[in-house]
Order: C-alpha cells, then structure tokens, then sequence
C-alpha cells in the first residue's frame, strides 16, 4: 500500500486519533472540533483546509497544547502527546504565523534565535531554503542591516520569509505553518514550497493553508468543515471526489 509515494511501512510519527474539543460556556458546552482521525509518517507534508472558524487554528493550538482535548488523543510516536513536558515537546516544534515577528537586531541575529549559537553559514544556509537570500543581500547591509522597531522597514512577504528561516535553522522535529506563506508572491510561495518538500524527508510539517498551490503541494489534506472531520486524503482524490471540497475550497478559489 502506497500513499504520497511513501511506503505504508514507513515509520509512522503522528497519530490522531477521535480528536474531540469542547469549550465551555454560559450557553453551555461548544464543539470546537470533533471526530477528527488523521495519521502523519515520517517525511509527509499535510495541508489543514477549511472556512474561517472551521476549527484548524484548534488543531494547531491543541498540537501546541495551548489546549487539551476533551476526549481523544494525540500520539507522537505512540506516546501521548500530554506525557511529555511542556518544555521538551516545544523545543521540538517550530511554529511559524501569518504575522511575523521580528526583534529589533541585525536580519542575521533575527535568523540565528532559531537556534543561539549557530554560525553564519547555517544561517545564511537557512535564509537560501527560505527563499530570503537574494532580498537580503540587497539591503543596505545585507545579513548585518538592522531590522525591527524604528529600523528598516521591510515588507509583511520579507517578514514571513525570515520568520520561515528561523524555523528552518532551529531545525526542529515538527514544524508548523500557520498560514505562513499568505504574503508570498506566487514565484516565491512556489520555489518556497519546493524548499518545504525537501525538509520534510526527515520532519514532519502541517500547513495551514488557503492557497490551492500550497494546498496542491501537501502529501496529504485534511479537510474540515465546520469543526466536523471530513476528510483526509490525497489532493487528487479530494478535488476529484468530495463534493463539499469543491465547492467550498476549490470553488472559492475559483471565485
């Protein structure tokens, strides 16, 4: 059994399983999500897809463990999600937002908070793979220009490329691209995608995503509709057979 290209073998890293929030509320208990049942191996990209308020930032926030589930699990590599330290399980995530923060310092010491310590060229290697490079060496100073609060102004695409290079130099098992690439031009997101499939022959990565190319780029979809699983499978096969894909992702990209 084949899936992505992948052998069904392969190791299997994140596995979730009845996925199940609920919110509290004077009204009484909301579903956030519910019933979601998705597996990751190792190597394979996955695209979370669906309208605003579907529940995908509560995912996120839950594999962030910003929450925990109601009922339900998560598992990385076989082991519960809640059974390791906070602490440990964030040091292996990296996580990368629509809204990209920058510190003030140099874009070099920006870079390099992905991972203290790391020389100049693991950053300037990072910056490549982020498709950063080529704009930063056309600052006034290049890696050593200043950045931030009352420096130099840079644009939100710029920002989000520096964010994704800080979270290619820390290098981290499991990353996440919380639409991450909204501010990209279409060459750049392209290029940058490509960058995204070679690092994830040995992490694995979950995009958020709006853009039928980044979505298109995913080993795998998982599509909710509000906070219901719908499902999980190829691009092909869901933009060939799941009507409600169509129409309410493919559709409204065509709109």
């Amino acid at each position: 059994d084949v899936r992505g290209g992948k052998s069904m073998s392969e190791e299997k890293i994140l596995d979730i399983r009845n996925l199940d929030i609920t919110f509290q509320t004077t009204a009484g208990a909301v579903h956030a999500i519910r019933d979601v049942n998705i597996d990751l191996y190792r190597g394979e990209t996955v695209a979370i897809v669906g309208e605003s308020g579907s529940g995908k930032s509560t995912i996120v926030n839950l594999l962030q463990r910003y929450a925990d589930p109601s009922e339900g699990k998560i598992l990385i590599n076989g082991k519960d999600i809640r059974s390791f330290t906070l602490e440990s399980w964030r040091r292996a995530i990296s996580v990368v937002t629509q809204d990209a923060y920058l510190f003030k310092g140099t874009v070099m010491e920006n870079i390099k908070m992905g991972r203290p310590g790391a020389s100049d060229k693991d950053a300037r290697n990072a910056a490549v793979l982020a498709q950063a490079h080529d704009f930063i060496t056309q600052l006034p100073n290049g890696y050593e220009s200043e950045i931030g609060e009352r420096a130099l102004k840079i644009s939100e695409g710029q920002k989000q490329r520096l964010s994704i290079a800080r979270a290619i130099l820390k290098n981290s098992s499991f990353m996440i691209l919380d639409e991450a690439q909204s501010s990209l031009d279409s060459e750049n997101e392209v290029n940058l995608n490509k960058a995204i499939k070679n690092l994830s022959n040995n992490k694995f990565i979950i995009s958020i995503a709006h853009r039928i190319s980044s979505i298109r780029a995913a080993d795998m979809v998982l599509f909710i509709d509000n906070g219901s699983f719908i499902a999980f499978d190829s691009f092909d096969h869901l933009s060939k057979n799941c009507d409600l894909f169509i129409q309410k992702v493919l559709g409204k990209e065509e709109g």
